[in-house]
């Protein structure tokens, strides 16, 4: 005697259903956010509702390696001329300059009121254009490879918490000017600079401060600093003749250290001392 014939398609299961299509807005999102850009392109022909998906994702993540710059101007010029609604994130590493193009992504960036930058070139150097400094809603700027020219119009980045500068030069305002003009930083990184005389950091609200380059004194007030480290770091025996390095008991590194409270740990290294110790 036969028994019961087991169900082939479970009741509450329909293969005439498309699960994939019908999945609601914030599961998209929340999909297309865990994959590559490529990737997210790709899902435009999984079905008609996903065609333009995409277009709409949040964060644009650029790390593609191309050999001719114009490659890399046309994936982006083709994302950003598409993409609709809010762009919160926009991160770029390319070994091309790009300067031609740069200017017009900086205005579609402050247009969408972009809250986080991150921008690599490995490289030629690029000149950052004034467009950038529009950018008044960024709450995390990280930038490497870049020549940045502050406008002396510039009144500040009213609402960054993080900034990370590395292989930069920077004129027009000075990096104490730079680092004032941001009311709550409170994690600083300066890698690979040079500051002609004092370095100095007057942030309030930073926590966590990282810097490596050449300069000829620092002077800190960051009151609610706790972690860090300092590194001067030249090879050229002149400079070091003129600087900090010359006598580092005489320079303001030691005034600065006494009025660090709440520091927890802070590493202080490089041809300015001569040694590498932790001061905590």
């Amino acid at each position: 005697m036969d028994g019961p014939q087991p169900q082939k398609i479970c009741d509450d299961f329909n293969l005439n259903n498309d699960y994939i299509s019908n999945l609601d807005a914030d599961i998209k999102a929340k999909i297309l956010e865990k994959l590559s850009l490529k990737e997210v392109v790709r899902t435009s022909i999984l079905s008609s509702t996903w065609k333009d998906s995409w277009t709409s994702i949040p964060k644009l993540v650029f790390e593609e390696k191309f050999k001719e710059s114009k490659l890399i101007t046309a994936l982006v010029d083709s994302v950003l001329v598409v993409h609709q609604g809010p762009l919160k994130k926009f991160k770029l590493v390319s070994k091309h300059a790009c300067y031609e193009v740069i200017g017009r992504w900086m205005l579609v960036l402050s247009t969408n009121r972009i809250d986080h930058l991150n921008i690599v070139f490995n490289g030629d150097e690029c000149k950052i254009p004034s467009r950038f400094f529009s950018c008044n809603a960024l709450k995390f700027v990280s930038l490497s490879g870049c020549s940045i020219n502050v406008p002396q119009s510039f009144n500040g980045f009213t609402l960054v918490h993080t900034l990370c500068l590395s292989n930069f030069n920077l004129s027009g305002f000075g990096i104490d000017k730079l680092v004032l003009s941001c009311p709550l930083l409170e994690h600083l990184e300066l890698h690979y600079f040079f500051q002609q005389g004092c370095l100095c950091i007057l942030a309030p609200n930073l926590n966590f401060l990282d810097i490596i380059g050449e300069f000829h004194d620092i002077c800190l007030e960051t009151p609610k600093l706790a972690s860090g480290g300092i590194s001067l770091s030249t090879d050229d025996a002149d400079y070091r003749e003129y600087s900090v390095a010359k006598d580092w008991k005489k320079s303001n590194i030691t005034r600065a250290l006494g009025l660090l409270l709440n520091i927890q740990k802070l590493q202080i290294c490089g041809e300015f001392i001569g040694v590498s110790f932790e001061y905590a």
